[in-house]
């Protein structure tokens, strides 16, 4: 609980948790993992995160199936049940959520009855707008409640994944680049480690979610963009 990411300019990283959730940072974010739970035994779990500006995406593992995963950025609660989902935040342009796979709410934060407290925690939550189409996205800006879904262009999609992609020449530090030989002696990815005994039930292998994530790309864009973005990070 309480770890901190932050990513320079430059950087992105990727962690990938026991219960195969992945998370993806781009350049310029700042993340802090609240809580990660997990019981192996029983294949239950829950993630809370806070994103404080940047970009961020989640594929979903056992934790997000089960428990689920709440993500808090300055003005929005988002909460994702399994599948994926990518999310920025600025202080100019606020929240924009996107679901790729499963179900996605999001609701305000802080946006409160008249007279009401304003310490913009869960029970201060506005109207929450509740997303199961792939392709979807909703906005929240600072006072205001979250936007109708909409249908978001394929150029924002690829610009939201390309700003979680490593670049050519990132190394995360590393003089030597690892190889398979390296995963397998540290257990990383073979028929032993924790992760491969883990019951899998209605969660596809990482490969086949991340196949299914490309398909749904090639569709999305196939389909023509709607809307574009008014931050030069992401718009068409």
């Amino acid at each position: 609980s309480d770890e901190r990411i932050e990513t320079s300019a430059t950087g992105s990283v990727q962690l990938v948790f026991i219960d195969k959730t992945t998370l993806n940072i781009g350049p310029n974010s700042t993340l802090v993992i609240d809580k990660f739970v997990f019981d192996p035994a029983t294949a239950q779990g829950e993630m809370a995160l806070s994103l404080g500006k940047g970009v961020l995406r989640v594929v979903g593992g056992q934790a997000t199936h089960t428990g689920g995963a709440t993500i808090r950025t300055p003005v929005a609660t988002i909460g994702l049940r399994g599948g994926m989902t990518s999310v920025t935040h600025s202080a100019s342009e606020g929240t924009f959520a996107l679901l790729l796979f499963g179900k996605l709410s999001v609701s305000a934060r802080g946006k409160c009855a008249p007279g009401g407290a304003q310490d913009a925690d869960a029970s201060c939550a506005g109207e929450t707008q509740t997303i199961t189409r792939p392709g979807y996205g909703v906005t929240v800006t600072a006072g205001s409640s979250p936007s109708t879904p909409v249908k978001v262009s394929a150029g924002v999609i690829d610009k939201m994944k390309n700003a979680v992609t490593s670049a050519s020449g990132q190394t995360g530090g590393s003089s030597v680049a690892p190889n398979e030989q390296d995963a397998a002696n540290n257990n990383v990815g073979t028929g032993t480690s924790v992760v491969s005994r883990l019951p899998l039930g209605n969660q596809v292998q990482s490969s086949s979610r991340l196949a299914t994530t490309n398909n749904l790309a090639a569709k999305i864009t196939q389909q023509g963009a709607q809307i574009t973005l008014s931050n030069p990070t992401l718009s068409t």
